[in-house]
């Protein structure tokens, strides 16, 4: 098999980079009461600093500033927002732009009359007063596709013919968004702080409807897109109507067609999903393994991040960065889908750990992305731009060993990160393994690639 990197990259947009969700919650009084040391919470933030994301999606509830809902008397001295602050400070040092997303725990409020201004007051005093100008982006609602109800067969079948009647109207959630947008700019916080709107993630059928929604709704504004992706690429998951599902890449294709050439759209959460799959938990895979914790999901997850980017998206945050109790009280028990586990199975990294943050290293903000041509079904690759250089990555999907050689995108000194089974765990911190020397020999670089073996190639200082 021969790969060859395309000159022409696949978008003309800025690429953001790979991330994750990375909240504060750590910090607070229910991961103390659970054990969690100052220790544990340096190891923390080193591995935040090892991983440097290039975005952060963080969670900002309303009560950590307004616990009054007014709108008007901010706290900017309560303990929550203070290990919001420093934990920001520490996102920021790891070089990552914020998304500033104001659900889950006060949508509610959030749907009350006025509040979207406590949003645009957030950001800018975060940015103003507190010197974080990372904060690139602001949604008002998380996942609002179950807060606010639009009238359609779809909706009614999917939540119900109450639902429509219940809850607030989808106009109302524009209303909000458009008045934000323009508060943003008259304020001078837009374009340095997007909206983000849409940030839909029920099964693909509604979030298709929102998406087009959105579009429609939005046109003319200078706003982002997003939305969610938990699905697995199996098909015998689906329903037929409710959760259909066309593909990882046939969805992101259908939805840059959506929002058209220009705007930016990135998949600000994304895991895999599996019988089981719950708000804290990924679920299983076909032979009943913990997806979260297993070679097949770290290889899945590598499979959607080189997929997505290949097929439009702008950036990806990988839900989330570690266990952690997540502001839910202790009955839940601790957040189940991290890069690494909680304190009491020693802060383990998971396989995934490893794989994802290659390709957060690949993939840098700023990059220009290339497709690769020459893969088949189970090999994929993808190519970025930067810095001088090219960097590579390759993914061997098949449970056996493979070959694929690899021409060149540039002339120049090659070197190889390599991630797979065997090699895992070289230790508890990242990067896995050692680059290499990856000489070219004949005009191509011979890869041999192990079972589920994601490689990296970076050519330094070349010229196409």
């Amino acid at each position: 098999m021969e790969l060859t990197v395309s000159q022409e990259p696949i978008s003309a947009r800025p690429f953001h980079g790979l991330g994750v969700q990375a909240d504060a919650y750590i910090y607070d009084d229910d991961n103390r009461r659970m054990g969690v040391t100052d220790k544990d919470l340096a190891l923390f933030e080193s591995r935040l600093a090892a991983l440097r994301p290039g975005i952060v999606r963080i969670f900002a509830g309303i009560d950590l500033f307004n616990p009054s809902f007014d709108a008007k008397s901010y706290q900017w001295d309560l303990p929550g927002y203070g290990r919001l602050v420093h934990h920001l400070r520490n996102v920021k040092a790891a070089g990552a732009k914020v998304n500033v997303c104001m659900g889950p725990w006060t949508n509610e409020q959030m749907t009350h009359e006025g509040m979207e201004k406590t949003a645009v007051d957030f950001v800018e005093h975060l940015v103003g007063e507190e010197g974080l100008d990372n904060i690139a982006w602001v949604c008002l609602f998380n996942e609002p596709d179950g807060i606010y109800a639009h009238d359609s067969a779809l909706y009614r079948k999917v939540f119900g013919d109450d639902a429509v009647a219940k809850k607030p109207p989808w106009s109302q959630y524009v209303r909000k968004n458009v008045w934000a947008h323009e508060e943003l700019q008259r304020r001078r916080l837009h374009p340095a702080v997007k909206l983000i709107v849409a940030d839909t993630v029920w099964g693909h059928p509604i979030r298709a409807e929102r998406m087009r929604m959105a579009v429609e709704d939005f046109a003319g504004l200078d706003v982002a897109c997003a939305y969610h992706h938990y699905n697995p690429e199996y098909p015998e998951r689906y329903d037929p109507w409710q959760y259909e599902y066309p593909g990882m890449a046939a969805e992101a294709e259908m939805f840059r067609r959506l929002v058209g050439p220009e705007r930016e759209m990135v998949i600000w959460e994304f895991n895999n999903g599996g019988p089981g799959f719950g708000g804290f938990y990924s679920g299983t895979g076909r032979h009943g393994e913990d997806l979260a914790g297993s070679f097949v999901g770290a290889v899945e997850i590598a499979d959607k991040v080189l997929t997505a980017l290949d097929s439009g998206i702008d950036g990806m945050s990988l839900w989330c960065l570690c266990d952690s109790y997540y502001n839910c009280g202790l009955k839940t028990g601790p957040m189940r889908f991290g890069l690494w586990r909680f304190r009491w199975e020693g802060w383990r990294p998971r396989p995934c750990y490893y794989y994802y943050a290659a390709l957060v290293h690949a993939f840098r903000p700023g990059a220009r992305l290339h497709r690769v041509a020459g893969t088949d079904a189970e090999t994929l690759a993808l190519a970025a731009e930067a810095d001088g250089g090219w960097t590579v990555a390759v993914l061997n999907l098949r449970e056996a060993a493979s070959r694929v050689d690899l021409l060149p995108p540039a002339e120049g000194e090659a070197r190889r990160l390599r991630v797979y089974r065997e090699l895992l765990p070289t230790s508890d911190e990242m990067p896995a393994g050692a680059w290499q020397p990856a000489a070219a020999e004949k005009g191509r670089i011979a890869l041999d690639l192990e079972p589920w073996e994601l490689t990296v190639v970076r050519v330094e200082g070349g010229q196409a």
